[in-house]
């Protein structure tokens, strides 16, 4: 109840004009002021997607060259990190990672990351990483937005100059991406 609320006395009819009495409640027994406190509560769901990224077969490495694109699907209603780990800090060779002779057993490579996010306008995060610092990992944060419309991956190779020279044989890396909230 908000407060009290006048009584009216019984009605009287005198002369057919009807008569009626109010009792207000006394001016101290009324506050001055109510306060009322509405909690409101509710949630969202957070989520994170992250889509697959499809291997990279390059073949015969003396012809690599250009860049290497990926889409990958990422949509975060949160703040994330996206942390980059490299096995390997290049594309290393599966015996003798680090050469024989004057032949080289690593292809190094930079990596970069595109990420469209909203805080609230607009923006892009970016992040570069040369294939040796991604062995201890590296970090790219959406500085507080959220990711709507995926990732964009581009990896370019370093080229092989003058007495530069693969050693023979297979080479491999793998590249680990883990999105998690910042």
């Amino acid at each position: 109840m908000l407060g009290k609320v006048p009584r009216f006395a019984a009605g009287v009819v005198v002369g057919g004009v009807a008569l009626f009495s109010v009792n207000n409640a006394a001016a101290d027994d009324l506050p001055v002021a109510k306060t009322l406190t509405l909690e409101v509560q509710g949630e969202i769901q957070e989520h994170c997607s992250f889509g697959s990224i499809p291997d990279l077969a390059l073949g015969d490495l003396t012809a690599v060259g250009g860049e290497y694109r990926r889409h990958v699907a990422l949509d975060c209603n949160i703040p994330v990190d996206i942390k980059v780990k490299s096995s390997n800090g290049g594309l290393a060779n599966t015996v003798y990672p680090n050469g024989q002779g004057p032949y080289k057993g690593k292809l190094g490579y930079r990596l970069n990351l595109v990420v469209p996010i909203r805080k609230p306008a607009l923006g892009v995060v970016t992040g570069s990483f040369q294939s040796a610092q991604l062995v201890g990992g590296g970090v790219l944060s959406s500085n507080g937005g959220v990711v709507l419309d995926g990732m964009e991956l581009t990896m370019r190779f370093d080229q092989l100059r003058g007495d530069d020279a693969l050693l023979g044989g297979d080479y491999s890396e793998v590249i680990e991406i883990t999105v998690s909230p910042s």
